[in-house]
């Protein structure tokens, strides 16, 4: 029997844990601007989740934490991230 008590206490957040996914049109992989990158993909466009988290993962330098099913495209997400360290630091690929 367990006889230790934890208190849980509820502390806001600054931002929403949750976004809801927004109704974007499809960002192009053109987005890129690197052919390199852009050959390494056999589709057009970004589905739903990465166009809506591509500005955030190319463009920007914060920490994310994408939770999202199996199969939607988180590793993909993952490769923008890395694409842009690349970027930012090209002697070091």
């Amino acid at each position: 029997m367990c006889t230790h008590y934890i208190v849980v206490s509820h502390i806001p957040f600054a931002h929403p844990v949750i976004s809801d996914l927004l109704n974007l049109e499809p960002l192009p992989v053109s987005a890129l601007q690197n052919s390199q990158y852009e050959l390494l993909y056999k589709f057009t466009h970004f589905n739903p989740i990465q166009t809506q988290i591509f500005h955030t993962l190319y463009h920007q330098d914060v920490n994310v934490l994408l939770g999202a099913p199996t199969g939607s495209g988180k590793t993909v997400a993952a490769e923008l991230a890395i694409f842009r360290v690349f970027n930012e630091t090209p002697s070091k690929k």
